[in-house]
């Protein structure tokens, strides 16, 4: 009987370890790669071991986990499940696109996405042509911008 409970204690293990690693019914977000060929990486540094790669038009998903210093996304594949991939070759849009900042407040253009340093201000009432959209940022001339803050422009042209 000892036995019995001994490998229904191991499957409940296993279970409970697949879905802390892999999550519970996750949504993920489709990207497509933009650089020649990119490398899946063990952990999110050009020094870690390839686990995966990846060529120009592949489409991958992404679980919507960044890198500490916000340079890296999260990736499924590869032999542990999960890859790291440079985010500056990946994005969620093949199209550029033109959106406002419909509000009165200026928002911030950083230098890399989510907590980079503000390197400029997109002022309430104009317009910026958005080239590549990662995790719900979008890369301008000068930066990366949140997109929540922004409305894109129907049937416009470039900026």
């Amino acid at each position: 009987m000892k036995v019995k409970h001994f490998w229904i204690v191991i499957v409940i293990v296993v279970v409970l370890l697949t879905i802390a690693r892999y999550g519970f019914g996750e949504e993920t977000i489709r990207m497509t790669v933009i650089a020649s060929q990119l490398n899946g990486r063990a952990w999110p540094t050009t020094k870690s071991r390839q686990e995966a790669f990846f060529d120009y038009g592949d489409t991958v998903e992404a679980t919507g986990k960044w890198s500490e210093d916000k340079k890296w996304v999260e990736i499924k594949g590869g032999e542990g499940g999960t890859v790291w991939c440079m985010a500056k070759y990946l994005t969620e849009r093949t199209d550029s696109f033109v959106a406002s900042n419909e509000g009165r407040k200026a928002v911030k253009i950083r230098k890399s996405p989510v907590d980079g340093k503000v390197v400029g201000y997109l002022k309430g009432g104009k317009t910026i042509k958005i080239s590549q959209v990662i995790l719900g940022w979008g890369k301008c001339k000068t930066g990366w911008i949140d997109l929540s803050y922004l409305c894109e422009e129907v049937d416009s042209e470039d900026e």
